[in-house]
């Protein structure tokens, strides 16, 4: 498939979600942003479209556009959870008949009835969002892979933005606890050395790994 087909059809779902979304910013700055921190992950997912893919869960799915992407390439039921419920239109979850939650995917317990294994799982530009040392949060979404399932993730590099003055090293994150002030802020930006170590240490295999020419990490992981 052509790099231009790819990119036709996320323009049709970009402008999908621009006219169904409710939040002026994704219309007026974020529209044009969102493709430099995943652009790999949606060529990579354009090139999975063969895969038979039944369940995908979006973590901090934003305003919905790589779920909506996914739906359009897969045909398969769309799972998606936010920290916050500024973002993701109520137009948009009737529409594709999302499953939506806002939930904390560190301290919350998953917020659905049914939780399936996943086939595909999202986790664009949330890593460097992560209040609590990321091994626990990691492990739980490596739980939910199917043992054919594929996740994708992007994050920044410390490299091209430079660190967070917060800590020094992710191993001086404390572990998730309730009860904590919880920050909506960049808390670690990583570097590459770290994200490989962090990867190995949860059990988590890298297929690709590329960075961007934005500056981003784009990674696609298996069991």
């Amino acid at each position: 498939m052509s790099k231009m087909d790819f990119m036709e059809l996320l323009r049709e779902t970009q402008n999908e979600v621009a006219g169904l979304c409710d939040n002026p910013y994704y219309k007026t700055a974020y529209q044009k942003d969102e493709f430099r921190y995943w652009d790999k992950v949606a060529q990579w997912l354009w090139e999975l479209a063969e895969r038979k893919v039944l369940h995908c869960f979006d973590i901090g799915c934003a305003y919905g556009t790589l779920a909506l992407y996914v739906k359009k390439l897969f045909k398969c039921e769309i799972y998606c959870t936010d920290y916050v419920d500024l973002y993701m239109s109520n137009r948009m979850v009737t529409t594709y008949n999302f499953h939506y939650q806002v939930s904390n995917i560190e301290l919350d317990p998953f917020p659905f009835k049914k939780m399936p294994c996943f086939d595909l799982i999202l986790f664009t530009e949330v890593l460097e969002h992560l209040n609590f040392h990321p091994e626990p949060t990691l492990a739980r979404i490596h739980d939910l892979l199917t043992d054919e399932g594929v996740l994708l993730l992007s994050t920044p590099d410390a490299e091209v933005y430079g660190r967070v003055d917060r800590y020094q090293q992710f191993d001086e994150i404390p572990y998730p606890k309730k009860g904590l002030p919880v920050i909506d802020d960049h808390i670690y930006v990583y570097h590459e050395n770290e994200l490989r170590e962090l990867f190995k240490r949860v059990g988590l295999q890298i297929i690709c790994f590329e960075k961007n020419s934005y500056g981003h990490f784009n990674v696609m992981l298996k069991k």
